[in-house]
């Protein structure tokens, strides 16, 4: 059914802007006539009215189309995300394992080297405990007649012509060769001279 309305009118019916309107006077979409010098149209409402329904409903389901494209697209990214970060935190927790067997191999050896320090501490002080004591012992046994004062062997030496020197290398030597009428003491620095010619030396 036609019904003959203004531009505006015409508008409000059809949904469009009055340049829309105008347009499509103005390309013999819309039948018009002019009265009073204002411009009137035939507009079949039920007709128009369907075809806009219709198109509506077309862009609603393009909408929609295109809404259900976006989040397809967006849940294959939240899926590739997610495959990512589950990789990312298997790789991660290995190599946090990684770390701890190499903490708890570092904690080994150093365990090990500390028992081994300890050990050695150990041997060493017995050591020397023990060489203290044979040389304590050995100090004791040939003190008395047996043995010679430093001072009087180093009297001795000078009175056969021997500079400081070479009495230095000779205790030197004496020490160093283990000498036994040379009893040393490294501890203690002390040395007993146990009593003899030292022709040898001479």
């Amino acid at each position: 059914m036609l019904t003959l309305l203004s531009t505006n009118e015409a508008a409000l019916k059809l949904g469009l802007s009055v340049q829309g309107v105008h347009y499509r006077i103005k390309t013999n979409k819309l039948k018009s006539i002019v009265k009073d010098g204002k411009t009137f149209v035939y507009v079949d409402i039920e007709e128009e009215k369907t075809e806009t329904q219709q198109s509506f409903i077309d862009n609603t389901n393009e909408i929609i189309q295109g809404k259900d494209e976006q989040i397809g697209f967006l849940k294959q990214a939240i899926r590739w995300m997610t495959f990512q970060h589950k990789k990312e935190l298997i790789r991660m927790e290995k190599t946090h394992n990684k770390i701890i067997e190499i903490f708890k191999s570092e904690v080994v050896l150093l365990q090990r080297a500390y028992n081994e320090m300890q050990t050695l501490y150990k041997t060493n002080n017995t050591l020397h405990y023990q060489y203290q004591q044979t040389t304590t012992q050995s100090q004791k046994e040939y003190k008395g007649d047996d043995t010679v004062p430093i001072k009087e062997f180093l009297i001795f030496l000078r009175s056969k012509g021997k500079s400081n020197n070479q009495i230095k290398q000779i205790l030197y030597n004496v020490i160093k060769s283990a000498d036994s009428r040379f009893i040393y003491n490294p501890f203690t620095k002390e040395i007993i001279i146990l009593k003899d010619n030292f022709q040898d030396l001479l």
